[in-house]
């Protein structure tokens, strides 16, 4: 059975969790500004403290030989902000709703 959003198994290598993603459905998936993904999209995502642990990178490999030749590689980076005078805040499901918390707001802790 095939789970919208893919079905994920995570492991450690050495210092990276490393989080494997297939079993996508065929429909309603878009990589970055609407590059179209199918049931063969795999996803690789490599999470890791980098920088003396000042920051959390994830490096993401997709593939989808029903879509595009290759593999597309991206790397994001975000600064860990120190949270002990921070209150936590909800978070909304819809993204318009959440301008109240830092990290949602592009620029700000995303490089």
């Amino acid at each position: 059975m095939r789970a919208h959003n893919g079905d994920s198994v995570g492991r450690w290598e050495a210092d990276a969790l490393v989080i494997d993603t297939t079993g996508f459905t065929g429909d309603h998936h878009w990589i970055d500004s609407g590059i179209p993904a199918s049931d063969a999209l795999h996803i690789v995502e490599r999470v890791k403290l980098v920088a003396n642990g000042t920051k959390m990178q994830i490096e993401y490999t997709m593939t989808d030989p029903k879509s595009w030749e290759g593999e597309w590689k991206v790397t994001k980076q975000w600064n860990r902000v120190d949270s002990r005078d921070m209150e936590i805040a909800e978070v909304e499901c819809l993204p318009d709703l959440n301008s109240h918390i830092p990290s949602t707001q592009s620029k700000q802790n995303v490089r």
